[in-house]
């Protein structure tokens, strides 16, 4: 009987345990009873994010604004392109086959692109003046570093965008080279330039183009006296990088003369052998007083036949004359020396003409030049009691002036 009540309080108390375990709760669950006095707060809405396992700190929560903005790495400086420039994209390309291009690189390795453009005229022409003009986003530019009568340069820039500039003009495309108001050299050469340097009061020097304008120049120029003075000899030096020579074309006691071509250098020549004239010299030899003269020849009594030629042989036809065409005849030599003259025909209007000069009734043109209005032929009297060309034995029996005009 007491086994049974034993067995039946047993049971009865594990009951009462099983009950008791039940209602434990989880470990880190605690529960507390809430004052009446707390305020109530809403519990935050149940959501499906996940719980992550952020660390916890006393920052304050803040609602930062979200964008649509794509996530990116942090901004890298554009690649610098100043050495990658390609001159040959805006170089010019002249339409003229006088013209030529050519550049210069100016900067070092490693550097960025600098190079110098040039552009030059090789068929002689000479210009007023030259330039570079660039096209640019904001229309044409003249971006000239230097220039000259024959030539024209530019300093072109490569910037790092890959962009060329000059000076102020940025956003460079193309370049072209221009030459202004361009004439053959051989029109400009400039007789001030050589004339002689005379310290003798009594001399002068002359100068006259007988070309036509815009034609090559061709001048006669001469070294005088008109002090009245007379010399044994009038001499025309030039001087060249290859020395000084004697260019006399015509003398006589008192002056002379040369003809000087302006060739494709614009410089001036006489014939082919003598170029490049830099300056030229008047020499007068021996000149004293013509009354000097004559009273040192009246010692000489012998009259030769070099001293016997009439001058009326020589006098034109009237009939053959050309119209406003005058012909001159004048006695060159010192007194009781053979007799030398000057046979001279010319225009007093000066008017230019396609053919001119001074020859004889019989031979023709002896002395002339095209597009001219002066021509002058020195003459002897030979041995023979006849005239002749002072350089030649060259017959001369009447003098005719020659013109088309």
């Amino acid at each position: 009987m007491i086994i049974r009540l034993l067995i039946i309080l047993i049971t009865l108390q594990l009951s009462l345990i099983e009950s008791c375990v039940r209602t434990i709760p989880p470990e880190e669950v605690y529960i507390t009873s809430t004052p009446d006095n707390l305020p109530i707060t809403e519990e935050p809405p149940i959501t499906d994010s996940p719980v992550t396992d952020a660390p916890v700190t006393d920052a304050p929560i803040t609602d930062a604004p979200t964008t649509d903005a794509p996530v990116t790495d942090a901004p890298v400086d554009p690649e610098n392109l100043c050495m990658e420039c390609d001159v040959k994209a805006v170089s010019p390309t002249p339409t003229d086959p006088a013209i030529t291009f050519t550049s210069k690189i100016l900067s070092g390795t490693g550097e960025c692109l600098v190079s110098e453009m040039i552009c030059e005229r090789t068929d002689g022409k000479t210009c007023d003046s030259a330039e570079f003009v660039a096209t640019t986003p904001t229309g044409a530019v003249s971006v000239t570093n230097s220039f000259t009568s024959k030539m024209t340069t530019t300093i072109l820039s490569c910037n790092e965008d890959g962009t060329f500039s000059a000076g102020a003009a940025n956003g460079i495309t193309k370049l072209e080279c221009n030459f202004i108001n361009c004439v053959d050299a051989c029109t400009t050469c400039d007789d001030k330039a050589i004339a002689p340097t005379l310290t003798d009061s009594g001399t002068i020097f002359t100068s006259t183009a007988l070309n036509s304008p815009g034609e090559c120049i061709v001048s006669v120029m001469g070294c005088k006296r008109n002090d009245g003075k007379t010399c044994d000899a009038v001499e025309i030096l030039a001087i060249t990088a290859g020395g000084t020579f004697s260019i006399t074309d015509t003398s006589n006691s008192n002056s002379a003369t040369t003809f000087l071509n302006c060739d494709k250098d614009g410089s001036y020549s006489w014939g082919a052998a003598t170029t490049g004239i830099t300056k030229l010299e008047c020499n007068f030899y021996d000149c004293v007083a013509r009354e000097l003269k004559k009273k040192h020849f009246k010692l000489f009594s012998r009259i030769s036949a070099c001293e016997t030629c009439s001058e009326a042989s020589l006098v034109p036809n009237p009939t053959a004359m050309p119209a406003a065409v005058v012909c001159e005849f004048t006695q060159t030599n010192l007194p009781g020396a053979c007799l030398t003259a000057n046979a001279r025909c010319y225009k007093p209007d000066q008017i230019a003409c396609p053919t001119f000069g001074v020859g004889s009734q019989t031979v023709g043109i002896v002395v002339g030049s095209p597009h001219t209005f002066d021509s002058t032929m020195p003459l002897r009297c030979d041995t023979d009691k006849k005239w002749k060309l002072a350089y030649g034995t060259l017959p001369i029996d009447r003098i005719r002036c020659f013109s088309d005009c």
